[in-house]
């Protein structure tokens, strides 16, 4: 007794030998460098200061960028040439809070 495998031995059914519908697979004609992903660089936290108690956690990326995570939910984050700063509110959890 053979061991069934595929759509046809969980349905019970005997399954039958059929041509493929797929076409044929062929390899991309694409140079290998152009189908690899763009490198990106690794980033880490090089510093960071916990005031948790009494404001919120600050860190310092290997890219140079730095933020803050505030005790209010709130949060800013400075580019790494600090001349652009991004702050964003907390979002409410419920209409009340808004």
């Amino acid at each position: 007794m053979g061991v069934n495998s595929g759509a046809g031995a969980l349905s019970g059914r005997k399954q039958q030998n059929m041509p493929s519908q797929r076409a044929p697979m062929t390899a991309p004609q694409n140079k290998p460098e152009e189908m690899k992903a763009p490198q990106q660089e690794e980033v880490w936290v090089k510093k960071w200061v916990d005031y948790s108690s009494k404001y919120g956690l600050g860190y310092l990326l290997s890219d140079q960028s730095a933020g803050v995570f505030f005790n209010d939910s709130t949060k800013i984050v400075a580019e790494e040439k600090g001349t652009c700063f991004y702050y964003y509110e907390r979002k409410p959890i419920s209409n009340n809070e808004k």
